[in-house]
């Protein structure tokens, strides 16, 4: 307790000794009013603020200022990756949505074979073309499959066959539709190559 006493007597003296260097009183310090002589000059705080204080108090204001930048910092770094993971979580949740109908328009190509009624099939191909409008307006789109040289990054070949018209490792055959969307396969056309 003693000990405390003593630092703050030691305080008020260094702060006397600081006042009469600066040419000042403590009441002009406290009240910030200069003579009318002296109206010119503006009495400072800081001029009469001890050495030591004054170098304490400019490295915490200089400490506080670089953790407000960090902080700054942080919260645009997880303001942009938490942007970027809503982009693609919606850019998943729609890759899986499509990917859950792409059987559906497997379906008609099936449909198409069986059913023999011409305004059926005019039906099935009306339905199928507004579909894939509607992906094309989601970025994908159908993979070009027959008449076009097999590439393995967008195709699976299921069978090599002989064939006289088409170029060895030319598609003859779509069996399955694939489907881009961007630079990313979401599903692969399933083809037969000739050999």
């Amino acid at each position: 307790m003693s000990n405390n006493k003593e630092e703050k007597e030691e305080i008020k003296k260094q702060n006397k000794e600081n006042f009469k260097k600066c040419g000042c009183n403590e009441e002009q310090t406290k009240t910030q009013k200069a003579p009318e002589e002296e109206k010119g000059k503006m009495h400072s705080k800081l001029d009469c603020v001890p050495n030591e204080e004054y170098i304490k108090l400019k490295y915490q204001f200089a400490e506080f200022i670089n953790k407000h930048k960090e902080y700054e910092t942080e919260f645009e770094n997880y303001k942009r990756r938490t942007r970027e993971e809503i982009k693609q979580a919606k850019e998943d949740g729609l890759t899986k949505a499509v990917e859950t109908l792409l059987p559906a328009l497997d379906s008609f190509k099936k449909a198409k074979k069986i059913i023999t009624d011409k305004a059926s099939i005019s039906g099935i191909n009306l339905i199928e073309k507004n579909i894939l409008q509607e992906l094309e307006k989601l970025g994908v789109k159908r993979i070009k499959c027959v008449g076009e040289p097999f590439n393995a990054e967008i195709h699976n070949a299921v069978a090599l066959v002989e064939d006289e018209n088409a170029e060895s490792g030319t598609i003859v055959e779509e069996l399955e539709s694939g489907y881009t969307k961007g630079e990313k396969v979401i599903k692969f056309s399933q083809v037969i190559v000739a050999k």
